[in-house]
């Protein structure tokens, strides 16, 4: 589940005298993720950029947990597909990338527009700013699109090194795992982010080593969508009685996005579910982990 929202309705919080910091807990969450982290996985978290600045400059202890950020929306589709993103939002959201790039962070751009001329600005802004960016048809992340800085033969061996990148993360249009399979492998992409299930089958370690081959026959990366702030009732995890009550540790439904809800994801009965979901993603033999929601903290800090 991606794009940027506000939350627009109430719930019961827990008390403030529990003393919760949410955002030093998010912090801690992700350093957790890094730990149990199986081999040298990439991670990548998705938007929550000022999640990575402390006091005004940039939080080097949280990024060294990290290799790279992923931002939606910073030139094309804040507020609606194929519209410029407002210049106070843009400017700001900038120089917080441009800080974290300085830090040897890699920056993934997901762009929503699929005019030409919006595509040109967003190929010479990421030329000029060292990004990677790509422009997407639409929210729904199930196409497969051009990238625009066009393919190459290069043998990739760390997100440093991509400089194009397949974020497809809704995959129904595909009969089949293994049809899916066929498609991403005849694709010569650097980096694949994408589910690592398939209408609830996940891939087998055979099929993520021929994804871990552009169609030239040149290394490439996977990385799989974790969602770490909110549940989703489609995984293996959700239990049928969840649906008449929720455990303690679910709060509400994303009214945006149905069978999402949103988590106290400092809870331990959450961290052992996130936990054994990442050793399946780990059994797998994905490179890494593209990091969503983690910006839930701001909605318990908002309602504070």
């Amino acid at each position: 589940m991606l794009i940027l929202f506000v939350f627009m309705f109430s719930i019961f919080l827990p008390s403030s005298a529990e003393d919760i910091d949410y955002r030093e807990e998010m912090i801690k969450f992700i350093g957790e993720i890094r730990e149990r982290a199986e081999g040298d996985k990439i991670i990548i978290v998705q938007n929550s950029t000022e999640l990575f600045y402390d006091d005004g400059l940039p939080n080097k202890k949280l990024l060294s947990k990290i290799d790279g950020i992923s931002r939606e929306s910073l030139f094309y589709g804040y507020g609606g597909y194929n519209k410029r993103t407002p210049s106070e939002e843009m400017d700001l959201t900038l120089r917080e990338l441009t800080g974290i790039r300085e830090e040897n962070k890699k920056i993934l751009l997901i762009e929503y527009t699929d005019r030409l001329w919006n595509k040109r600005k967003i190929k010479k802004n990421i030329k000029n700013y060292d990004f990677v960016g790509e422009a997407l048809n639409g929210y729904e992340l199930t196409s497969i699109y051009k990238p625009l800085s066009g393919f190459n033969n290069k043998s990739i061996k760390s997100l440093e090194d991509v400089e194009n990148f397949l974020c497809l993360l809704n995959p129904e249009k595909f009969s089949n795992i293994e049809s899916y399979v066929k498609i991403l492998e005849k694709l010569d992409y650097d980096l694949l982010i994408i589910d690592a299930y398939h209408m609830g089958k996940g891939f087998s370690a055979s099929q993520l080593e021929r994804l871990k081959k552009k169609k030239n026959g040149s290394r490439r990366l996977v990385v799989a969508y974790f969602s770490i702030g909110e549940a989703e009732g489609y995984r293996s995890y959700w239990k049928k009685e969840w649906n008449k009550k929720f455990p303690h540790w679910i709060v509400k439904e994303n009214p945006n996005w149905e069978e999402n809800y949103i988590v106290r994801y400092w809870d331990p009965a959450w961290k052992g579910i996130t936990g054994d979901y990442q050793k399946r993603i780990d059994s797998m033999g994905f490179d890494g982990y593209f990091l969503d929601t983690v910006d839930t903290y701001r909605f318990f800090e908002e309602k504070e």
